[in-house]
């Protein structure tokens, strides 16, 4: 009877011990209970040899960069700290790591009324949960490298159709350099710096939701890159972002055409720095004043509205070029807010077929030309929680050959603020027309909509 006497577990002697385990005999067993115990045996030292070498391949080695070691050491955690509207934090003791984590959710009923022309209005009701967000952000590596995740979980948010999800839920995904404070980077997906109601967050208004000159001029969000300050040569009340994107929006993957979205915006605060990214002047402060101004060029633009919109119908692509100017000012409980837009651009047409004739399609689709404006004006009342909105908008085609459509929108709405933007229940009543059709004949919207955010 041969015996195993000379198996040792180190990668060392992995091909020794397999010979040892090829001479390996024992007549008390049968021929195939013998196969099964070498099998057995041969597994065995060779895992625990594939063990010890890798134990041994996770050392490290001299040739790693000290700086490199130090990246990846383990860090104790400081502590956990949890604050409203600001969410839950773990920081590392060092600073050089944090995580955050955030939610937010909307829930809002809306009533429509149509009242078209030689026909009995018509009223519509809707719930529905508009918004629900999910956020993670903090530092890593250092305190000036920074990084965001942003999930909109809610139907909406990922274009709930009758076949199920038409996009990620993804909205933000970047990060931050922020060593340069006069040139720091931002690469990923976010929203693009143009106009200023889009750039504030929608959990930040007086009013439900953003303007009629919103919805027709925002670039919304977009894959690239940008380089920008909020404190210019160490001034808090200059603040500017140059940007480079895809032009083809949020989510965006697939190989196109060479097309970009340029941007440039820049700020001035000239009496102080203060939050001018969100509508409420809950500190009742002195008089602050912001000031911005954007500029964009959009190449081979693939949809009506540039980025947003829907793709042209003729297949072809746009060349925009985009404007905006607006002004926020903050003063003892006031808000007012003031924005002009402005979008200019030509066609080239595709090659789609035409479904009503089955040939090209003889004139391309005009572009969505034109210029817009809203103003709006809000009032925390002293001593209280109660604040009174209003606003009104036009959004005006540039010629008969435009794309868009004269637009008016006027409306007043009230809120109570619980804990400020971070539980607040409001309510709005708007009257949405078009020119053509007369204020007479427009839609009525009143909607009502309960904030939290942790």
């Amino acid at each position: 009877m041969t015996r195993l006497t000379r198996l040792t577990l180190s990668p060392r002697h992995a091909l020794s011990n397999l010979a040892e385990v090829a001479r390996f005999r024992d007549p008390r067993l049968g021929a195939p209970r013998r196969r099964f115990a070498a099998a057995a045996l041969a597994a065995a030292t060779l895992t625990a040899g594939c063990l010890s070498t890798g134990s041994a391949l996770a050392q490290p080695s001299d040739l790693q960069p000290e700086a490199e070691k130090a990246a990846v050491e383990p860090r104790p955690v400081e502590g956990v700290e949890f604050k409203p509207g600001k969410g839950l934090t773990a920081t590392s003791s060092d600073g050089d790591f944090s995580i955050n984590i955030g939610l937010r959710n909307q829930f809002r009923v809306t009533i429509e009324q149509e009242h078209p022309e030689g026909e009995e209005p018509d009223a519509t009701l809707g719930f529905q949960v508009r918004r629900s967000r999910f956020a993670i952000k903090g530092n890593a590596f250092d305190k000036e490298t920074k990084y965001e995740l942003q999930l909109d979980l809610a139907p909406r948010g990922v274009s709930t159709g009758a076949t199920g999800p038409r996009t990620s839920p993804l909205l933000d995904a970047y990060v931050k350099f922020e060593q340069l404070s006069d040139l720091s980077l931002r690469v990923g997906q976010y929203k693009v710096p143009f106009l200023r109601e889009q750039i504030m967050s929608d959990g930040k208004l007086e009013l439900v939701d953003r303007s009629i000159v919103n919805s027709q001029f925002t670039v919304d969000r977009d894959i690239g890159l940008d380089v920008y300050s909020k404190q210019l040569f160490g001034l808090e009340q200059l603040h500017y972002n140059l940007g480079v994107y895809t032009g083809e929006g949020r989510n965006s993957f697939q190989q196109q055409s060479f097309g970009l979205l340029y941007v440039a915006r820049v700020e001035v605060l000239p009496l102080g720095d203060f939050d001018d990214l969100s509508e409420g002047d809950f500190e009742r402060s002195a008089p602050k004043v912001s000031i911005g101004a954007a500029y964009g060029y959009h190449s081979r633009a693939q949809n009506n509205l540039g980025v947003r919109g829907s793709a042209w119908a003729d297949g072809g692509t746009g060349n925009y070029k985009l404007a905006t100017a607006d002004v926020m000012f903050k003063a003892m409980g006031l808000t007012f807010l003031g924005a002009v837009a402005w979008r200019d651009g030509t066609r080239a047409k595709g090659t789609e077929i035409d479904p009503d004739t089955g040939n090209p399609y003889v004139d391309a689709e005009p572009a969505s030309n034109g210029w817009g404006f809203t103003t709006q004006l809000g009032y925390l009342i002293p001593t209280t929680s109660f604040d009174v909105a209003a606003r009104y908008s036009q959004v005006r085609k540039k010629n008969d050959d435009s794309g868009l459509a004269d637009e008016n929108e006027v409306g007043f709405g009230a809120g109570y603020f619980f804990a400020q933007h971070l539980l607040k229940l409001q309510a709005d009543a708007f009257r949405i027309w078009e020119e053509s059709a007369g204020f007479d004949h427009g839609r009525d919207e009143v909607r009502v909509q309960l904030q939290m955010s942790l």
